[in-house]
């Protein structure tokens, strides 16, 4: 369950993420592995935190959607979210990320592993679609 800040220990009802849905939240709850959106506050990083910060240069230097990014939204820097990896979230053997130990750890590599994924993601993307919609 991705919801609260690791530094107080578990999300409450106030998180953001629970407010979409209290009694999923409530179900789920007891009987799922957490893992904290934040560390400290609202939109801050650390080790038990399931983003990480980037900018926009590292993301977007050479995919074929930069100029989008670049026309449509304010150009600098941008949060990336773990969520997307749930797949390693459940065992031990990726890199070091992990909540199989009962507490989410980013692992030493999760910044770098982030951006690379999110842009092999980017480049994807067809070149010729997206410049023909310019």
């Amino acid at each position: 369950m991705f919801a609260g800040d690791a530094v107080a220990g578990t999300p409450d009802l106030s998180d953001y993420n629970v407010t979409l849905d209290r009694g999923a939240y409530r179900t789920m709850r007891p009987v799922s592995l957490w893992v904290p959106s934040g560390e400290g506050g609202l939109w801050r990083a650390g080790p038990y935190a399931s983003f990480t910060h980037t900018t926009d240069a590292a993301l977007l230097n050479g995919m074929p959607v930069q100029w989008w990014f670049e026309k449509y939204f304010p150009v600098g820097h941008r949060n990336l979210w773990g969520g997307p990896l749930l797949h390693f979230a459940f065992s031990d053997t990726w890199h070091g990320h992990s909540v199989a130990s009962g507490r989410f750890v980013k692992g030493k590599h999760f910044d770098a592993d982030m951006l690379s994924g999110e842009r092999a993601l980017l480049a994807t993307l067809p070149g010729e679609a997206v410049t023909q919609q310019r």
